[in-house]
């Protein structure tokens, strides 16, 4: 089971490696995974683990992190263009 979640997270930890140990990623996962009662861990169901169970977001910061910029990110590259293009439009001025 833990071998799709490794396929995964390498590429992000090679090109996050100044700021990402993967091996304690991996651990901490593996850790998070064991701790809960997840059978199919998709995004929602580890979201709703740690909403449902405060502990489980202090015993583990590292995924609560993740988890939150999995859900920060656009689905699609035109979510992104559409920001940038509504950015546009605000004016600054001195």
């Amino acid at each position: 089971m833990f071998t799709a979640e490794t396929s995964i997270i390498s590429p992000a930890c090679d090109f996050y490696k100044d700021d990402v140990n993967e091996e304690q990623l991996q651990s901490k996962i593996r850790q998070f995974l064991e701790s809960t009662d997840l059978n199919n861990p998709t995004p929602n169901a580890i979201l709703k683990q740690l909403t449902e169970n405060p502990t489980l977001t202090n015993s583990f910061p590292s995924v609560t992190c993740l988890q939150c910029m999995y859900f920060a990110l656009p689905c699609t590259t035109c979510e992104a263009e559409r920001f940038f293009r509504a950015l546009r439009r605000v004016n600054i001025s001195d």
